[in-house]
């Protein structure tokens, strides 16, 4: 009797565990989108565009990266939320994204465009892949 009610103690502790760990990670992920639709100043993320990663600092700043995978064609609809300078590099100068210390974990593709946006607050860098499927984006705001 006594092994059968710590089975269902243990099995409903462990649900409990279980249904914590759920929340916790939907409440992450909306945190993760907001903090994204914020920095793009946009109202929705484009159809399909998923955080594949995130990693976050603050030491004078508080630093936010972002590794997102765009549906191809959709980059124009990511980057409208703000004045976005024209983008540097291109197709002749493509570097590979690096990722150090904290930001280690974050996934590597290969950088063709680069895009600056400020305002009076922060200011963001977006860098895309050839096609605009792939876009590492840092928001740095005091």
């Amino acid at each position: 009797m006594k092994s059968r009610k710590i089975i269902w103690i243990t099995g409903g502790l462990s649900l409990l565990i279980l249904a914590g760990f759920v929340v916790e990670k939907f409440i992450q992920d909306r945190i993760e989108r907001n903090r994204l639709l914020h920095a793009l100043d946009l109202n929705e993320l484009p159809g399909g565009t998923r955080i594949v990663a995130t990693a976050e600092d603050i030491w004078t700043d508080y630093i936010v990266h972002f590794v997102v995978r765009l549906e191809e064609g959709k980059i124009d609809e990511f980057l409208s939320g703000r004045d976005f300078k024209a983008p540097e590099f291109g197709p002749n100068h493509p570097y590979r994204t690096q990722h150090e210390g904290y930001t280690s974990h974050l996934p590597h593709f290969d950088v063709y465009h680069q895009y600056f946006g400020k305002d009076e607050h922060f200011g963001i860098t977006v860098e895309t892949d050839e096609n605009g499927t792939w876009a590492y984006v840092v928001c740095v705001g005091d």
